[in-house]
């Protein structure tokens, strides 16, 4: 049996944002893999079919890692501004 005994808003924002956070790392980490090795490899061979917004993908795809990060790393002073 799980007992829930301190389960207030401030839990429930700081689960709230870290599944946030998990959720951006783990859309774009794949994504930022994906397009990493398509870039390798059209570096490698010019008759690779090359997309004109790569660097612009990898690039929000990559910030994306990094604010799913910074959500997981500060949660607990996250949901504390939002409960003010």
């Amino acid at each position: 049996m799980i007992s829930i005994k301190n389960f207030d808003s401030k839990n429930i924002l700081t689960v709230g944002v870290f599944i946030i956070g998990g959720f951006l790392i783990l859309e774009n980490i794949t994504t930022l893999i994906s397009l990493l090795y398509f870039e390798l490899k059209n570096s490698y061979n010019p008759m690779f079919p090359k997309e004109n917004n790569n660097g612009l993908n990898i690039l929000f795809a990559a910030l994306n890692i990094v604010l799913g990060s910074a959500l997981i790393i500060y949660r607990k002073n996250i949901s504390e501004y939002f409960e003010k």
